[in-house]
């Protein structure tokens, strides 16, 4: 490519005004943060998630999630990793900042590396609030119950953040 085309192709591109948040009915996000799951064997874990989102309908959007965690054994031998896909519904009424939110997802996890490990069906259904920072950052607080093979349903209580693209 020429030198004068190359920098009027990267002038152009430098000049074009971001896109306004959430003009689209759909969304993709990266999401990480905390979560705690309460009692007994309560370990934090820092999930790392990827969603993808559609509006529906009014204030529902059908959400699918690809997840990644980690937390440290119990016991100090090494650490738990476990690998999670679910798809679920979320309301989420209005258009302001702050806003809270109710989400139900239902799908499948599987813990650690081995295909020997615990995998089976996982649910969640939670209530929170989040606030939009930025145009594509949102920061949250949720809590809700978990369901997680070989461990039952559990308390847990998570922050997070997410980027919008």
């Amino acid at each position: 490519m020429r030198p004068f085309l190359r920098l009027t192709v990267l002038a152009a591109l430098a000049a074009a005004s971001p896109a306004a948040a959430q003009l689209s009915n759909r969304s993709i996000s990266v999401e990480s943060g905390l979560s705690w799951p309460a009692g007994g064997a309560a370990r934090v874990s820092l999930p790392v998630a990827i969603a993808a989102t559609a509006w529906l309908d009014g204030p529902f959007e059908a959400v699918a999630r690809l997840g990644f965690g980690s937390a440290p054994e119990p016991s100090g031998r090494g650490t738990v990793r476990r690998v999670e896909g679910t798809a679920g519904l979320r309301w989420s009424p209005g258009a302001d900042a702050l806003r809270p939110l109710l989400q139900l997802e239902l799908g499948w996890s599987h813990a650690g590396w081995d295909p020997a490990g615990a995998s089976g069906l996982s649910a969640a259904a939670g209530a929170g609030l989040e606030w939009f920072a930025h145009r594509d950052l949102a920061l949250g607080a949720r809590a809700g119950l978990r369901r997680v093979p070989g461990e039952g349903w559990r308390p847990e209580l998570a922050l997070c953040a997410s980027f919008y693209f």
